[in-house]
């Protein structure tokens, strides 16, 4: 093995590094959001349709429910839409593209500071800690 040799060698294990890092940010962003969605309470489904992903830069604009309910009717089917959503989004991530997850309903804060009887208070800090601990693992 000459020099060329390894120098290809250290630029290809570089490139797997570089896809395997950036498939376990897009592992990580859609368990968080798996996290989040699910412990989002819902009534009409706008505060679970605003957790929106994108990269490069945050998401600025808030949504009107993917799909609108009452007393959490259209849970499920807005949050599979925001999954599509954000796969949608994720699967244009380059490597060293940052990840953001927003939520930019006007009363999440509220949701957070437990205005709901469907989650406790921090239930966001509490999404984000779940999916640490397993990313570590």
């Amino acid at each position: 093995m000459d020099l060329n040799d390894l120098a290809n060698k250290l630029n290809n294990m570089n490139k797997q590094i570089e896809e395997d890092a950036n498939n376990k940010a897009i592992d990580f962003a859609l368990d968080l959001l798996d996290e989040l969605t699910e412990s989002t309470p819902v009534d009409t489904s706008k505060a679970v349709s605003n957790w929106q992903v994108s990269i490069i830069s945050p998401e600025t604009r808030e949504i009107d429910a993917h799909i609108l309910g009452s007393r959490g009717s259209s849970k499920d089917m807005s949050i599979e839409i925001v999954k599509m959503e954000a796969k949608n989004t994720l699967s244009a991530k380059k490597a060293g593209d940052s990840i953001f997850i927003t939520n930019n309903a006007d009363y999440i804060a509220d949701l957070n500071n437990g205005t709901s009887t469907q989650a406790p208070a921090g239930f966001i800090e509490a999404s984000i800690m779940r999916a640490k601990q397993r990313l570590k693992k």
